[in-house]
């Protein structure tokens, strides 16, 4: 398991990636869970992305399932602030991060498999990371959504889309792959020191892939 304080995030937090499955409808393929960039630079001090295969019981149909949670925001400078404004620290090592994730993606899309990316990306549709993540094979689905529903996170006043959706370009161009974002948590709102009372302080994302088998 991973060690306390070694993977970084809220202080004293121990924040872990994780999968919740219908055992009932699909299965982990043996063998294929793990944490990508354990020795990588871009990963140190930072939260590494879970990796795990998927099997649907009935049609035999496979994804490859990245769950991120990328390096974090907080010490962003505000988009007022006198000096700097803005200013991202951790954004260098985030697109480090993303172009670790992409040569995974890369060797998915050679070897014909399906995958989906998901989690808090710490960062815009339109940032760096995002692009480079992407490349030409990829998608993002918030992409395809009205831009005035592409947010899920709302930071001093500011909608913003932090939470992405990504799978392989052919998917989407066959229109086999549909997400929508539910709205409400980040609506709402959380007073500073009452989000462990609360179950998120971001709106859910939701994707619907219709894969073929293999």
């Amino acid at each position: 398991a991973p060690t306390a304080g070694a993977d970084g995030g809220q202080p004293g937090g121990n924040i872990r990636n994780g999968f919740l499955f219908d055992s009932a409808r699909v299965e982990l393929v043996e063998g294929s869970l793990r944490r990508l960039g354990e020795s990588d630079p871009a990963f140190e001090d930072s939260r590494k992305p879970l990796v795990a295969r998927f099997r649907h019981l009935e049609t035999g149909a496979r994804v490859t399932v990245f769950n991120l949670h990328l390096a974090s925001k907080r010490h962003q400078y505000s988009t007022f602030a006198p000096d700097r404004p803005s200013f991202d620290s951790r954004e260098t090592q985030r697109i480090a991060q993303a172009r670790l994730i992409r040569e995974a993606l890369l060797e998915l899309h050679r070897e014909g498999h399906d995958y989906y990316v998901t989690g808090d990306f710490n960062d815009y549709e339109f940032s760096e990371t995002l692009r480079t993540m992407l490349g030409d094979e990829s998608t993002n689905l918030v992409d395809t959504l009205p831009a005035p529903e592409r947010y899920d996170y709302i930071h001093r006043g500011t909608s913003e889309a932090l939470l992405h959706a990504l799978v392989p370009r052919s998917l989407a161009d066959a229109g086999r792959a549909e997400y929508e974002i539910l709205h409400g948590n980040e609506l709402l709102g959380v007073a500073p020191g009452t989000l462990g009372e609360r179950a998120t302080d971001h709106a859910y994302g939701l994707a619907r892939l219709r894969m073929g088998t293999g």
